[in-house]
């Protein structure tokens, strides 16, 4: 007949290698063979199938050895089993919950209050409102510089008026002995004249009394007379 002992060491064996069955079958065998082996239904818990099984199996611990504290405890996790731990609230991540809305006026002050709080910032938005100004001013002055340019060339220039103490000039072609201008001294200047032609009968006719240029109308001394008139 095989010690019983060595039948639980066999079925102890059989446990760490991972057979439950075999072990469960030779701790029966031995448990057979001598119930009140304590050692094997300590065993047989480890191998049982059902928590009926587990707790019958303490009971018989207890039975031989009611000393036995490893099998109080847990005979008394199978009595008063630990209350069911309360699950915890269904909520949404903390990350997945959508901010709070921030009134409008908050966010006016909030931005004005960053926008004030950098001085940086305000430096560039004042500097490229300036360059900007700048540029829209040189666009509008070279737009209008056109314009001024021509009226400033086809405004006509005004005629100086004759000197109230000038001859009046004689404006038609004079007949013989008529008196043309006065060569008594310098009354006359080139803008005095309406065209070139009144112009030379004037210095031809002081030239014929012996006054010479008096008026001084032929500047570069070439006989003609205030050249630029038409």
């Amino acid at each position: 007949m095989t010690d019983p002992s060595d039948i639980v060491q066999q079925g102890i064996v059989a446990y760490k290698k991972g057979d439950l069955v075999l072990a469960r079958q030779l701790l029966s065998r031995a448990i057979q063979e001598n119930p009140d082996n304590e050692r094997a239904w300590g065993w047989m818990f480890n191998v049982a199938e059902n928590d009926d099984q587990r707790l019958f199996c303490l009971q018989q611990v207890l039975r031989i050895n009611p000393h036995n504290s490893d099998a109080k405890k847990l005979i008394n996790r199978f009595m008063h089993p630990p209350a069911a731990a309360a699950p915890l609230p269904v909520s949404t991540p903390i990350l997945q919950q959508p901010p709070s809305p921030v009134p409008y006026a908050k966010q006016t002050a909030k931005g004005k209050t960053a926008k004030s709080n950098n001085p940086i910032q305000n430096y560039l938005i004042v500097g490229v409102g300036g360059f900007i100004v700048c540029i829209l001013l040189i666009c509008i002055l070279g737009a209008l510089l056109p314009d001024i340019n021509s009226i400033s060339t086809s405004t006509p220039v005004a005629q100086e008026p004759a000197s109230t103490l000038a001859p009046p000039i004689l404006l038609t072609q004079p007949a013989a002995g008529d008196v043309i201008c006065s060569c008594s001294d310098d009354h006359y200047n080139c803008p005095d004249f309406s065209v070139h032609a009144q112009a030379q009968a004037c210095f031809n006719y002081c030239i014929a009394q012996g006054r010479g240029d008096i008026h001084k109308l032929d500047n570069d001394n070439d006989g003609s007379a205030c050249e630029l008139l038409p």
